[in-house]
């Protein structure tokens, strides 16, 4: 009896080895599908760039600013392990005709006007004139500084610069 009670204990013990073990296993899986995400998200954002850059400038419109952006709402997503802010943004174009793509740098500023942080953002399909796009843009805790700055922020504005559009 003593010794089937060893056996039981023991193999408990081993049990909760492998699922320690197989949770390990998860979580770095996990980490490395996030650096797979954020890689495929680069090249993803290089190549829309890269395609509007190599069409021309001749197909670039002739507004200054023809993009306007609005930030719709400032989210904070908590999870388990992560915890990030979720930007709702509304892109207008204001240009004449339609354009096919268009790129630039986002910037957001907190009440008293100060840079909390820029991002590049480029979006690729066809954007009618007049018409209006949302889009959303996270930020994660691993740029804790940036993230802090968000949630000290009572408001937070949003301004799209450097534009680069392409009519078709």
């Amino acid at each position: 009896m003593v010794l089937l009670l060893c056996l039981s204990a023991a193999a408990r013990a081993a049990a909760g080895d492998r699922v320690s073990s197989l949770e390990r296993r998860v979580g770095t899986v996990e980490v490395r599908v996030g650096a797979l995400e954020k890689r495929v998200t680069r090249l993803e954002e290089s190549r829309a760039v890269s395609a509007l850059r190599a069409s021309g400038p001749a197909a670039r419109a002739q507004t200054a600013e023809p993009i306007a952006v609005t930030l719709l709402k400032k989210e904070e997503l908590i999870g388990q392990e992560r915890a990030g802010i979720r930007l709702q943004l509304e892109f207008r174009n204001l240009a004449s005709r339609d354009l096919v793509a268009f790129s630039g740098i986002l910037v957001f500023r907190n009440e008293k006007g100060a840079v909390i942080w820029t991002k590049p953002f480029a979006y690729s399909e066809p954007f009618a004139a007049g018409h209006r796009l949302q889009a959303a843009v996270g930020l994660l805790t691993n740029e804790p500084k940036t993230y802090l700055k968000f949630v000290k922020a009572k408001t937070v504005t949003a301004t799209f610069v450097k534009q680069e559009v392409y009519e078709q």
